[in-house]
């Protein structure tokens, strides 16, 4: 952890940021682009003293080309704001350019994030602290670009690869040699190749700090339906009610035992894990995000789902101080929870150019959410405070008016303190129906070559 300056900026599609305490000591600005609707909101939500303009050449998908397509390290010097809180992953290029722009960076340590969210090192990590992981499978290679995978099904990664993207599943031996012939398993390739258990993904956040980590609720991790073989569609987060998931006694030992290590490693911040409840009842570790993730921002918001702990207040504090790092360690239990409030995200349906984006702030229809009936969907206000109010949610837009996007790509991440899916994991009707609405349709896309 490096001592940082107080005041710090957040970039207003950096969702998790916006839901940070706001304290006088730390003052927080808001970056968003100049003239468009995300910096009117920005400016009417967080105010226009708070809320700096950026211009850029090219909207971009990633953070990384954003900084570098833009004036944001010019107009952070020219506001006196010399810190960048950033909620995603720190891509090389974003470092870089941090460097030459001598702006700190407020995140979870570099070292940290190359270490654990790579997902060979990750599994090795885990392995040597006891933990369980699905099996490993060995690609065996034979004459003439054939292979067989030592055991079927297994899920292929790749090691660098962020969400759903660059996970395939090998069910076949006809399959996995697909997957070679497209150069999975071409020499050099970082792939970690394992075991396909059948069971439930679910997520937890460990917050990880001197002497202590805190666990929170348990989420279910919701994705698509999709074929075989075709990559995992992440849909969103749904968190579970204690009493839904009365097993949760089996796993907090393992959460227990990989925050240990996390604190022996000396890692500071949020390390978001996803695990399998197998169908016969054993948990397996699947992999660590070490960062903020789409669950972060109703994790600040309500305390409960963290024990009651502010947890957005301790990382701000952690970002701040030099803190001494003990050996004695206190891991929290898992807390108990009523809260069934989700997160949907809307994807492109198609690849082009943004022409529409929805409109942030909160939303609510006739009916509602949660009711299981459909409403007739209107704004309420360009607040975007986490609603409490049944059929009340909060739309906060991820890309911008004129951005690239590719089929799959997120526009937007809606927080709802209602269910959104149902027990399988499906959107619930109502759920559909706001998908429908708000997600992006080739009338708000137009085609790239159109676009130039």
């Amino acid at each position: 952890m490096a001592h940082a300056p107080s005041a710090y900026a957040v970039l207003a599609h950096g969702i998790d940021g916006l839901f940070l305490p706001d304290r006088p000591a730390q003052p927080r600005f808001v970056l968003a682009r100049a003239g468009t609707p995300e910096f009117a909101w920005s400016s009417l939500v967080h105010g226009a003293d708070r809320t700096i303009g950026y211009r850029t050449t090219a909207p971009s998908a990633t953070t990384a080309g954003l900084l570098a397509a833009s004036d944001v390290g010019a107009r952070m010097r020219e506001c006196g704001v010399a810190a960048l809180l950033l909620s995603v992953g720190c891509a090389p290029q974003t470092r870089q350019w941090a460097q030459r722009e001598g702006v700190a960076l407020l995140m979870t340590a570099w070292r940290h994030q190359r270490r654990f969210e790579d997902k060979l090192r990750f599994d090795r990590f885990a392995r040597q602290l006891g933990l369980p992981m699905p099996d490993r499978v060995r690609v065996v290679r034979g004459m003439h670009g054939r292979i067989a995978l030592s055991a079927l099904p297994a899920v292929v990664q790749e090691a660098d690869s962020l969400g759903g993207e660059g996970t395939c599943f090998a069910r076949t031996p006809a399959h996995a040699q697909q997957l070679a012939d497209a150069g999975a398993f071409a020499p050099g390739r970082r792939v970690l190749v394992r075991a396909c258990e059948d069971g439930v993904a679910y997520g937890v956040t460990l917050f990880v700090g001197p002497g202590r980590v805190e666990l929170s609720a348990v989420r279910r991790q919701c994705y698509a339906p999709t074929a075989d073989g075709t990559p995992l569609a992440f849909m969103g987060v749904q968190w579970c009610p204690s009493a839904s998931v009365p097993w949760l006694g089996a796993v907090h030992p393992v959460l227990a035992r990989l925050g240990a290590g996390l604190h022996a490693a000396r890692y500071f911040g949020f390390a978001n894990i996803d695990f399998l409840r197998c169908d016969d009842g054993r948990v397996v570790l699947i992999e660590c995000n070490a960062r903020m993730s789409a669950a972060t921002p109703q994790l600040l918001r309500h305390h409960d789902l963290a024990g009651g702990i502010d947890l957005g207040a301790r990382y701000l504090d952690g970002l701040r101080r030099r803190a001494r790092w003990p050996a004695a360690l206190n891991v929290s239990a898992l807390p108990a929870t009523t809260f069934a409030g989700a997160t949907l995200d809307l994807v492109s349906s198609h690849s082009g150019v943004v022409a529409h984006v929805p409109r942030a702030g909160r939303w609510t229809g006739h009916s509602g959410p949660g009711t299981g009936k459909s409403g007739c969907w209107r704004w309420l206000g360009a607040d975007v405070a986490d609603p409490a109010t049944p059929g009340e949610f909060v739309v906060v837009p991820l890309a911008q008016l004129g951005e690239q996007v590719e089929a799959g790509q997120s526009i937007a991440t809606v927080l709802a303190s209602c269910p959104l899916f149902d027990q399988r994991g499906r959107l619930l009707p109502d759920a559909r129906a706001l998908h429908r609405l708000l997600r992006p349709e080739p009338a708000h896309l137009e085609p790239a070559d159109a676009a130039r």
